[in-house]
């Protein structure tokens, strides 16, 4: 193969016959998109030098999975076309860390590459993912101080050392080594970051603004923000330990450095607007606070919480058999500090006395004092109660006399939050009376294409009811497919023409994720007649640094706003003095964290209406739904959050109770769901199949391996979750290289997944089949081609650079007749995208989310499918046991998880709700 650079271009010519393995690797980049491939002819492709690096940059620790693996398959690609299996990479140094005359430098596979600012050096092309280090290296100004050449380190590590853990074992992996003096560098990104007022160090009377490492445990440690340096994101522990901060939490730090021993009357509440507008705060944690912060106080009532410390102290007296004391010091509202010390024996005694008082609202003794046993307390009571139980069994004997022994417990500050004024309760039901729609203007002013069904004319006189009646906000429900966004554009149709006067003159805001900004756009101009369409203004983070953020503060005129949550996260402090005359929150599950920076920014908005839009309100636990309430409609009918916890989650009888709070299904509730099933008669029914299958022996002693290889968390879950889905994926094997025989007989589920395509193709149907990992993808494309003699098979995933490209596959897909298939990622599915030629859909790769798994199906079933949708999981099980296997345990964790939804939404007797489903034998 011949390389060179013409015109900024990496050329690549591939000679007259490229190896099969080019050839395979061309045809799947020339279907990515965002690979930036432009092919000059069959052997003749080129990129460009600049977009070569950016390819290669490596995902940030948020990143989804899915786009990570999107992304190490884009990297197996191109290297598998250059024909380049590994390159080994040295990181250099001349001079030292610290002198003026510190430069770094790559030396790939041998040969140093200097200052190259081309891919091509000597006889070799550089990966992309050391092209993009080296352009690291190259493309900023030489670091002249220690800290900004301990930033421009940490950089590169984090780009070479990335690129090394996500490639392993794939064509195109890299090695990496450090000259010894760079080696000697400890350099850890902070992951996540807590900001949050507290008492200072000796003086209990002052406040300072402090910024906290929140570790993968929950625990925390506190950042020496004295110790930040001046030019760079970087914190120095010691003179060769770092702490990297990400761009984010270095502006909260530069914010919080000032800010220390101040007196209470002189603090501003909320560190929130202490923050500059840009930078992004999505890992920086503001649970602790809202906007309605009234103050910190650094003693804590013990009546409402406890502001304590707690760790295990060894006190000698007269013997050896002296026991372990856990000490609490609890901080009271007059500034005294109580400590109690419980002994060894007695601390699990208290531990479950105090448990049995939480439960029955009473306060517990310790160490002679009166103290409620709120969830802070009980939280370092069972930490030292295990602490304890730790030390016991490892024999740990006391230091030396007339010391002490301690190991340290993580300070918990609490702020005092101004919870609302008690919890109300919902009012009365809504005379319908009242609230009239004025359908005549409305129609008038709308599509005829745009014809209501009923159920969405109920959905807009339940909007308009609400608003007129002056409640808070709404929580629209309806399933996926049901049409919220016409009901919503035409209540907001009827607030600018019939509202009270004061909306009238405002805008009113969208925020949804980025995705939908676009369809929000085109909707609202099908939806009305031309000269009838409300104004719609398109907001990014870029035109709100520009002339569109003093626009929107000064806007008095009828419009929809339409931004991102990340735009409204990023530029809260303008945004938040807007007035607005209704914010929908699409997708509103966004918000379920209440500790993101989005979810305080929504909390945080002046309206006088709000909607929350979303067919799945509660994904993964009943707490979802109480920050989005939290916005609606604070204090009514939940409290805080923790009360939410203690009086719906943690209660067995929860989504009954929440009924009850929320008077759903009554016509005063602010809740409306409806179901396709019971909406759309003309829907065509859904049937469900579970199909349990054996694994093999191989499978089961892999699996065997990884739990006694790994200590658990997320890298086991991924471990697992490849290999149920098809053992090449877990050893790194090239899945291009398997015969079709082999990947068959080695996977029982790919055997399954291809005889179910088989009885599909006999019916003449089509059938979408979703999993997550772009190899299995690339295995079942090209299997699927082979077995059934497809002239090609499309994958959609979620690669967010090629969305445009989804609608065009999928119209393909729809226009042909007879037997076709179409493989999906199961996050791709809520991109609103509509494949009812499909009446088969065959989930092979499960997911955690029984939403997303729901608006995987939704995408067939729904509005103008004209056959019965065949919905199938297939589940791998022991050999010897059906009911254990990863599989079969998250099938199960999905079955909860929708469960719990689907009690608070519509609950149904289970024998109803499983009256579809067939468990195959």
């Amino acid at each position: 193969m011949k390389t060179s650079i013409e015109s900024g271009y990496l050329l690549l010519d591939l000679g007259a016959a490229p190896n099969p393995r080019q050839s395979r690797a061309l045809r799947a980049l020339e279907r990515d998109e965002s690979c930036g491939l432009i092919a000059d002819s069959e052997r003749r492709v080129r990129f460009s030098v600049q977009h070569w690096a950016t390819v290669g940059e490596v995902p940030t620790q948020e990143t989804d999975p899915e786009q990570v693996d999107i992304w190490s398959a884009r990297q197996d690609h191109l290297a598998s076309l250059l024909g380049v299996q590994k390159q080994n990479v040295l990181v250099d140094v001349r001079g030292h860390v610290g002198g003026t005359d510190c430069r770094f430098e790559l030396v790939v596979d041998g040969e140093r590459v200097g200052e190259n600012e081309s891919p091509i050096f000597g006889n070799r092309v550089l990966l992309p993912v050391v092209f993009a280090a080296q352009k690291a290296i190259t493309a900023i100004p030489n670091a002249t101080t220690r800290d900004a050449q301990i930033d421009r380190l940490a950089r590169i590590r984090s780009q070479l050392d990335g690129a090394a853990e996500h490639m392993e074992g794939s064509f195109g992996s890299i090695s990496v080594n450090y000259h010894p003096h760079l080696a000697g560098f400890s350099i850890r990104t902070v992951r996540k970051a807590s900001l949050q007022w507290r008492p200072a160090k000796f003086a209990s009377q002052l406040l300072s603004l402090t910024l906290d490492e929140i570790h993968d445990d929950g625990s925390r440690a506190q950042i020496d923000l004295a110790r930040l340096s001046p030019d760079a994101p970087v914190v120095a522990q010691s003179s060769r330990e770092y702490l990297l901060l990400s761009e984010g939490m270095e502006a909260a730090a530069r914010a919080a450095k000032p800010l220390q021993n101040q007196f209470a009357r002189d603090v501003e509440a909320d560190p929130i607007r202490l923050l500059p507008e840009g930078p992004s705060y999505d890992d920086v944690d503001f649970a602790e606070y809202s906007p309605r912060v009234r103050g910190f106080e650094p003693i804590l009532r013990p009546e409402r919480e406890v502001d304590l410390t707690s760790g295990i102290e060894w006190y000698r007296k007269d013997s050896d058999d002296s026991l372990p004391i856990l000490r609490l010091r609890i901080s009271t509202t007059d500034g005294a500090l109580v400590d109690i010390g419980l002994r060894q024996d007695e601390a699990p005694i208290k531990l479950s006395e105090a448990r049995e008082a939480s439960r029955l609202g009473r306060v517990v003794e310790l160490g002679g004092q009166s103290v409620m046993p709120t969830e802070a307390l009980l939280r370092h009571l069972e930490d030292g109660v295990a602490q304890l139980a730790r030390l016991e069994s490892q024999k740990v004997k006391p230091t030396d006399a007339g010391e002490h022994h301690r190991l340290p417990q993580p300070k918990r500050d609490a702020a005092v939050i101004a919870d609302p004024d008690g919890i109300s309760a919902l009012p009365q039901d809504i005379d319908n009376s009242q609230f009239v729609v004025p359908w005549a203007e409305l129609e008038s002013i709308i599509t005829p294409e745009c014809h209501l069904k009923p159920h969405q004319r109920e959905g807009v006189e339940w909007l308009w009811r609400h608003y007129l009646a002056g409640r808070g906000g709404v929580l629209l429900a309806d399933e996926m497919g049901l049409g919220k966004t016409l009901q919503i554009a035409c209540f907001l149709a009827l607030q600018f023409r019939f509202g009270p006067a004061h909306d009238r003159e405002l805008p009113s805001l969208v925020v949804c994720p980025l995705i939908l900004m676009e369809n929000w756009k085109k909707e609202i101009a099908r939806y009305f007649r031309t000269g009838a369409a409300p104004e719609v203004i398109a907001v990014t983070a870029t035109s709100m640094r520009s002339e569109l953020g003093p626009l929107l503060l000064s806007l008095r005129r009828p419009a929809v706003v339409v931004m991102s949550y990340d735009t409204l996260a990023r530029h809260q402090k303008m945004l938040l003095r807007a007035d607005w005359a209704t914010v929908i929150l699409d997708e509103s599950q966004n918000i379920k964290n209440p500790g993101t920076y989005r979810a305080a920014a929504a909390r945080g908005l002046k309206r006088s209406f709000g909607i929350c839009s979303t067919g799945t309100p509660v994904e993964n636990r009943l707490r979802d739904l109480w920050t989005q309430f939290d916005f609606l409609s604070p204090g009514t009918p939940f409290g805080d959050s923790p009360s939410f916890s203690r009086d719906f989650e943690k209660n067995s009888a929860g989504p009954l109770l929440l009924r009850e709070a929320l008077r759903y299904p009554s016509i005063g509730s602010p809740v409306l769901h409806r179901e396709k099933r019971d909406t759309l008669r003309e829907l065509m029914p859904l049937r469900t199949t579970v199909h349990p299958i054996a694994m093999t022996f191989e499978q089961e002693e892999l699996e065997r391996q990884i739990v006694r290889t790994h200590k658990g968390g997320l890298p086991i879950l991924g471990e697992l979750q490849k290999l149920y889905q098809h053992p090449a994926l877990l050893r790194g094997d090239d899945t291009r290289e398997l015969s079709p025989d082999e990947a068959v007989a080695s996977s029982p589920k790919l055997a399954k997944c291809l005889e179910l395509l088989e009885e599909i193709e006999k019916q003449g149907q089509k059938a979408i089949v979703f999993t997550l990992w772009v190899r299995m993808q690339d295995m079942l494309r090209d299997l699927i081609c082979n077995r059934f003699g497809l002239p090609r098979v499309h994958v959609i995933n979620g690669d967010s650079n090629a969305q445009n490209r989804s609608q065009r596959l999928i119209d393909e897909f729809s226009r042909g007749r007879g037997f076709d298939v179409l493989i999906m990622s199961p996050l791709a599915a809520g991109a609103g995208l509509n494949v009812t030629a499909a009446s088969h859909v065959i989930h092979y790769g499960r997911w955690w989310n029984p939403a997303k798994e729901d608006q995987a199906t939704a995408r067939a079933h729904r509005i103008g499918q004209s056959q019965e949708v065949q919905e199938h999981y297939l589940v791998l099980h022991h050999e010897r046991d059906p009911t254990s296997g990863f599989d079969v345990k998250l099938d199960e964790l999905v079955r909860k998880k929708r469960g719990i939804a689907r009690d608070f939404l519509a609950p149904t007797d289970n024998e109803v709700e499983l009256q579809n489903v067939v468990f195959a034998t």
